[in-house]
């Protein structure tokens, strides 16, 4: 099932912003949507990627060297503001 060319479970996303337990910019999710990313592999970097101070106060940057893909939270709260593949852009 689509809506507007999104699949069901981005659509789900769109009109949620919250997935896993997780909230979402939606500069995040068309990023994510955009680049061809999962939120398990946003998630996993978060979990389990290196950890780095943000270049932006009150974010922080997580990589994933096996799936090699940055993501940008949110300090405070753990939102995702942006994700990209490759290595974080500091």
């Amino acid at each position: 099932m689509t809506l507007l060319g999104f699949s069901h479970f981005f659509a789900q996303l769109i009109l949620s912003d919250h997935l896993g337990g997780r909230d979402y910019t939606g500069h995040a999710l068309d990023q994510i949507q955009g680049r061809g990313l999962t939120p398990t592999v946003v998630e996993n970097t978060i979990q389990s990627g290196q950890k780095i101070p943000g270049k932006v106060p009150g974010t922080t940057a997580h990589y994933d060297p096996v799936n090699d893909v940055a993501v940008i939270t949110d300090t405070t709260s753990g939102r995702v503001v942006t994700a990209a593949p490759g290595r974080i852009k500091q």
